[in-house]
């Protein structure tokens, strides 16, 4: 479908960091090759790969000139990111990650709703469960769905989640707030869109745009929990900035009163293991291997004191 047919929609540009992801990125890049929508450039920072994703990539950009890869060394995807969208022409970029997958209309989707929502900066979308062999594992629902929902959000202080390469974003806004924050690693998104939200508005379409491969090397999976301090961090960042305050450093958050009682960080702790017992009892139990599954789901029974509670007490009644 040309842009003509698509109704005179505005160019777009896809960016896409990769490191070592020889498995599945020529998925990925085939998924942005086939969308309706084909008024796009897509910049691709591989970064710092030793496999083949190098040979992959400059495959495809001999093939297709609207395909450009940035070789670079190595420096985590949050930098490689900033590189690529410095790197764009456009004013809307969509992201995606090497081991996921577009569906055909998701460019031309997000660029229409964003025509009815000129108040919103960052457009996600709801996203495909896949497993590591590709197969749909149901739908992830994330993120407020409405303006009036995020405004509920942010009211109450919530923490505004989008599934990552399902956003389309506002490149002169992005940029204008630094981009990327390197030294928040695995939650550099969310708090990338906690800034976005104190200014702008951050929603998601309630339709699946992408599949989101569920995966153990995934980031969120080896570094979960960096990634939850981080996050913690984030959002006691942004509370002080709402208030007026100088945002504290990561020194000055453990010193405060919310990195600082034992009780309160125990707490923390069990939450965190509760929430990675569950993506690795997930993950086993797509990998068939329901043994281990039901013996993850014993180990972390008592990280949910009432669930626990409840159970007991109807065995014994």
């Amino acid at each position: 479908m040309t842009t003509a047919e698509s109704g005179a929609l505005p160019p777009v540009s896809v960016i896409m960091a990769v490191y070592n992801g020889e498995r599945y990125v020529a998925e990925a890049v085939e998924s942005v090759l086939r969308q309706t929508h084909e008024d796009f450039e897509f910049i691709i920072v591989n970064d710092g790969s030793i496999d083949r994703t190098q040979a992959i990539l400059d495959g495809y950009a001999a093939r297709d000139g609207r395909i450009r890869v940035i070789n670079q060394a190595n420096v985590d995807q949050p930098a490689s990111l900033n590189r690529a969208l410095r790197a764009t022409s456009n004013d809307w970029v969509a992201v995606l990650d090497a081991d996921d997958i577009c569906v055909p209309r998701r460019l031309e989707t997000q660029l229409r709703a964003l025509q009815w929502l000129p108040s919103v900066r960052v457009l996600g979308s709801y996203a495909f469960w896949m497993d590591q062999a590709g197969r749909n594992r149901g739908i992830r629902p994330l993120g407020p769905t409405s303006i009036p929902e995020f405004e509920k959000l942010v009211e109450r202080g919530g923490r505004i989640a989008i599934v990552h390469p399902s956003v389309m974003m506002h490149r002169p806004t992005i940029l204008a707030l630094g981009g990327y924050d390197p030294k928040f690693g695995a939650a550099a998104d969310m708090e990338l869109w906690s800034r976005v939200s104190d200014e702008h508005v951050v929603i998601s379409l309630p339709e699946p745009l992408v599949y989101y491969r569920f995966q153990s090397e995934s980031m969120s999976a080896t570094r979960f929990f960096e990634q939850q301090l981080m996050l913690r961090w984030s959002e006691a960042r942004q509370i002080a900035r709402r208030r007026g305050l100088v945002p504290p450093t990561l020194e000055e958050y453990f010193k405060s009163p919310g990195g600082r009682f034992a009780l309160r960080r125990l707490n923390q702790l069990r939450k965190d293991w509760k929430e990675y017992l569950k993506f690795r009892k997930r993950l086993e139990s797509w990998r068939g291997r329901r043994l281990r599954a039901l013996l993850i789901r014993a180990v972390a029974m008592p990280l949910s004191p009432r669930v626990f509670a409840r159970r007991v007490f109807a065995r014994r009644h």
